[in-house]
């Protein structure tokens, strides 16, 4: 996957459409991305469309079928996915997103400060929702965001409600990192590690770090949570820490204290 993800293109090559398949790194890719569809992706579709075939002809139990995207490819769920190409597509993208580094500051944040040991107690939890949530929402220059700007190419002259005037073939490009620390929002303190913040009703702790909108994410609810469930990075964080793992000090690619400024917790 990390040879993948070193051919993947760039958004400014997207945008653009200069991306080079040709290249080296992008052949690289291609060939570990195949490599990855035949060995892992395949098999396991093929189980779960043998499952689903078996549920049709009640021979199994559907509580039997996992609850994951390939289940949702291999009964059809989305016509698009009849396309085997598009289910190819999807399931390797939910390997992509850039949620390490995410669970990286968190960890790395609650290990150094306030929260080695803490249990699965209710308040503990709390605290590391709110440490992932906080450690997302990051876009300072010393940390900078784990998705830096979203940028698209405009087909035609654009004004935006605020005025701003966007000229046919320009690029414009939504900045997450100065939103996520935007003051008149996050407060005076935008710049700190602050996991005990309050936000206003109607803004998302973790800020753009999934986009906004139609085109948010639609890995949000999964890394993050919803409908009262916490998200993966959440359940990670604690088993890290219930593991009593420690920051290798001596590998450390970041100063810690030093990427937002002071980190508070009440």
């Amino acid at each position: 996957m990390e040879i993948v993800l070193r051919g993947r293109p760039q958004a400014f090559d997207v945008t653009l459409g200069t991306y080079d398949s040709a290249t080296p790194t992008a052949r690289a890719a291609l060939a570990a991305r195949q490599r990855i569809v035949d060995e892992f992706y395949n098999p396991s579709l093929a189980r779960r469309v043998e499952m689903a075939g078996k549920i049709r002809l009640n021979e199994a139990n559907p509580q039997d079928m996992p609850q994951d995207l390939l289940a949702l490819i291999a009964t059809g769920a989305d016509p698009a996915w009849l396309d085997p190409a598009m289910g190819e597509r999807e399931a390797l993208f939910l390997l992509a997103p850039p949620c390490i580094p995410r669970l990286q500051l968190s960890f790395g944040c609650c290990a150094r400060n306030f929260c080695v040991g803490g249990g699965a107690s209710d308040a503990a939890t709390a605290t590391y929702r709110a440490a992932v949530h906080s450690a997302s929402n990051a876009g300072n220059a010393a940390l900078a965001s784990v998705v830096p700007g979203f940028p698209r190419l405009a087909t035609a002259d654009v004004i935006l409600k605020s005025g701003t005037e966007i000229p046919a073939d320009a690029i414009a490009i939504l900045r997450s990192g100065p939103a996520n620390t935007d003051r008149s929002t996050f407060g005076e303190d935008s710049l700190e590690f602050d996991p005990d913040r309050e936000i206003r009703p109607g803004i998302n702790r973790f800020g753009l770090a999934f986009g906004m909108g139609t085109h948010m994410c639609f890995g949000m609810p999964i890394v993050m949570g919803t409908g009262g469930m916490d998200g993966s990075l959440v359940y990670l964080l604690k088993k890290l820490l219930d593991a009593a793992i420690e920051p290798d000090e001596s590998s450390l690619r970041i100063d810690l204290p030093g990427t937002r400024g002071p980190i508070r917790h009440k």
